[in-house]
C-alpha cells in the first residue's frame, strides 16, 4: 500500500510542480527502478544473515541465554556495519559510473550517490526487525514499520515540490531510520543497553572520509578513463584503507576471513609459515 501510495503521489507533486506526465513518471521510475534497488543490493547479504539468526535466537531465548543473545547481536550489528559501510564509501563517489554501467542512465546514477546514506538505516532494520521477531516482539516491530511509515508520508506529499525526486530517497531514508531507531529502542528495553556498539559505530564513521576520498579521486581520474576503469581506480584504494583499517584495529581478522576461501593447499603452507615464524 505505501508502495503504491508513493507512485501515485510523488509524479502527481512533481506535475504540480511544473513536470510533463512524461518526465514526472521517468523521474519516479529512475529512483524505485534503479537507483533504490541498486542500493538496497548488497543489504540482501545482511537480510540473509538475519534470516539465518532467526532460529537460534528463538532458540535462546526460549531457555533464557540472553548473554548469547546479545552476543550474537554484536557479531550480526558489526557484520552490517562493514558491509553497508564499504558500499556507502563505494556508492557516493561512483553513483553516476554506475548508473550508467547498469542502466545507461547518470541521473539515476546520481541519484544513488545522494541517496546512499539510506543503506546504514536499512542495514541496521534488517538486522533488528528480525531479532525481535525471534524475541516474540513481533507487535514491537509491527509498531516500528508503522511509525516509519506515517513519518515518511509527509515528505511523500510536501517535499517534491520543494526538492523535487529527491523527495522519494528522503521519504524512504526517514522511513527507514524510524523504523530501525525505534526496533533498537524497543531492543534495549528488553536485553539491556548494548555492549560493544563503539565498533561497528567507528566503522560506519570511518567510511565518510573514505567518501570524500573516492569522490577527489573520481573526479581525478574518470575525464581520463571509462566507466569500469574508473570503478576500479576508485575502489582499489579505498576499498583497502578500508579493510587495512578494519584489521588494524581488529575489529575483523582479515587474514583469518580471506582463510575461509583459500584452497587447503595454500591455506596449509600459511599456517605452516606461520608456526616458523613462531619459533623464530
Amino acid at each position: 500500500l505505501s508502495a503504491s501510495l508513493s507512485a501515485l503521489v510523488i509524479p502527481k507533486q512533481l506535475m504540480a510542480g511544473g513536470m510533463t506526465a512524461a518526465v514526472a513518471t521517468a523521474q519516479y521510475g529512475r529512483v524505485a527502478g534503479m537507483a533504490l534497488p541498486l542500493i538496497m543490493a548488497p543489504v540482501t547479504v545482511i537480510a540473509a544473515l538475519s534470516v539465518v539468526l532467526i532460529p537460534d535466537l528463538a532458540e535462546l531465548a526460549s531457555t533464557g541465554r540472553y548473554d548469547e543473545i546479545r552476543a550474537k547481536l554484536r557479531t550480526a550489528l558489526l557484520f552490517a556495519a562493514i558491509v553497508a559501510s564499504a558500499f556507502f564509501a563505494a556508492y557516493v563517489p561512483l553513483g553516476r559510473e554506475l548508473g550508467k554501467f547498469f542502466f545507461g542512465d547518470e541521473e539515476a546514477g546520481r541519484l544513488v550517490s545522494y541517496a546512499a546514506a539510506i543503506i546504514f538505516p536499512l542495514a541496521l532494520g534488517n538486522v533488528t526487525t528480525p531479532a525481535l521477531n525471534s524475541l516474540g516482539m513481533e507487535k514491537h516491530s509491527f509498531i516500528g514499520y508503522v511509525c516509519g511509515l506515517l513519518c515518511s508520508l509527509p515528505c511523500i506529499f510536501l517535499l517534491p515540490s520543494e526538492i523535487g525526486i529527491y523527495a522519494a530517497a528522503v521519504a524512504s531514508g526517514v522511513g527507514f531510520l524510524v523504523t530501525a531507531t525505534l526496533n533498537s529502542f524497543f531492543l534495549m528495553r528488553r536485553l539491556g543497553r548494548p555492549e560493544g556498539a563503539g565498533r561497528p559505530l567507528a566503522v560506519c564513521v570511518f567510511s565518510l572520509p573514505l567518501a570524500v576520498l573516492g569522490v577527489f579521486l573520481e573526479r581525478l581520474v574518470s575525464p581520463a578513463l571509462n566507466e569500469i576503469l574508473t570503478m576500479a581506480a576508485v575502489c582499489l584504494p579505498v576499498l583497502t584503507l578500508f579493510a587495512s583499517f578494519i584489521s588494524v584495529f581488529g575489529i575483523v581478522d582479515i587474514p583469518a576471513f580471506l582463510g575461509m576461501f583459500l584452497p587447503d593447499r595454500l591455506l596449509g603452507k600459511r599456517k605452516k609459515t606461520e608456526r616458523v615464524g613462531r619459533r623464530q
